[in-house]
């Protein structure tokens, strides 16, 4: 007769080719500031409080990786490390003409594949920055993907309505009789 604690490590036990997928070893986080406009001489900087090490970074639009493409007014750094479920941002920045500002701070929830967090920067006095959606998709969807969901979605459109007219039939056939 097996052992109790041997029933117990067989039941528990994945099975075979299902193994729970490993932790990522380390994750990114890109971060964007999206200015609405041309200031002169701007300069942003994010620190992120990462696993209790606070890690200064500064925002670039320089069109040198991370950032895709000089002088669109989309500030971009990224930061890798261990994963993390948040990280406290601050936002700072200069400009000619305007004090030092602190634009953002918050907590920032961020998903265990890493995570692109992206802020609209007004330039009002003094400057602010507000969390706004993804200015792109994190996941890319390919055309045939969309051309196969419009084509299921099609299909099951019409299986409705003949559904529909086949019950339509059947009522004006009862009503008949």
């Amino acid at each position: 007769m097996p052992s109790p604690s041997l029933l117990l490590a067989l039941v528990l036990a994945a099975p075979a080719g299902h193994a729970a997928p490993a932790a990522p070893s380390t994750q990114a986080v890109r971060f964007e500031v999206v200015s609405g406009g041309s200031f002169p001489a701007l300069h942003l900087s994010l620190t992120a409080r990462w696993l209790g090490v606070d890690r200064t970074v500064e925002l670039r639009d320089d069109g040198v990786a991370p950032d895709p493409l000089a002088g669109d007014h989309h500030f971009t750094a990224e930061l890798v490390g261990e994963p993390v479920r948040a990280l406290p941002v601050r936002i700072t920045g200069t400009a000619d003409g305007i004090a030092p500002f602190v634009a953002y701070a918050s907590i920032e929830k961020v998903s265990a594949e890493g995570d692109h967090l992206t802020w609209s920067l007004d330039l009002d006095d003094p400057p602010n920055a507000r969390r706004v959606a993804l200015a792109q998709l994190t996941r890319s969807v390919m055309a045939s993907d969309m051309t196969w969901v419009a084509a299921t979605l099609g299909w099951a459109n019409f299986a409705l309505v003949y559904v529909a007219w086949l019950g339509q039939r059947w009522l004006r056939s009862l009503e008949r009789r």
